[in-house]
């Protein structure tokens, strides 16, 4: 955990906060479709972006979250959620593929 916390402190992260606006989460106001889909990319890409021996320990929030999006648009937007989805799904594939079929 230590020299994860290093890791945030020396790279980009400082300006992940900025980079995703979770505020909605607390009552805030709802993103829009396509900023769900901008939030996702930009901690995709700085996964990505960071140490590769960090990257897979990364990753492994990316589904979650990948899930979270897809569900909490599915219940509002049913065709923006599976145009994410499909957009999407072939990153995960390979660990999920049972549960992503």
């Amino acid at each position: 955990a230590r020299d994860f916390e290093d890791l945030l402190r020396g790279s980009d992260a400082q300006q992940l906060p900025k980079t995703l606006p979770l505020s909605y989460v607390h009552d805030g106001p709802q993103p829009s479709t396509g900023q769900f889909e901008e939030q996702y990319c930009r901690l995709r890409d700085f996964v990505d972006c960071t140490l590769v021996i960090y990257q897979a320990e990364l990753r492994h929030f990316l589904y979650p979250l990948f899930i979270h999006i897809f569900l909490d648009l599915v219940s509002k937007y049913k065709a923006e959620a599976w145009a994410f989805f499909e957009k999407h799904k072939l990153e995960h594939y390979t660990e999920h593929s049972a549960e992503i079929t």
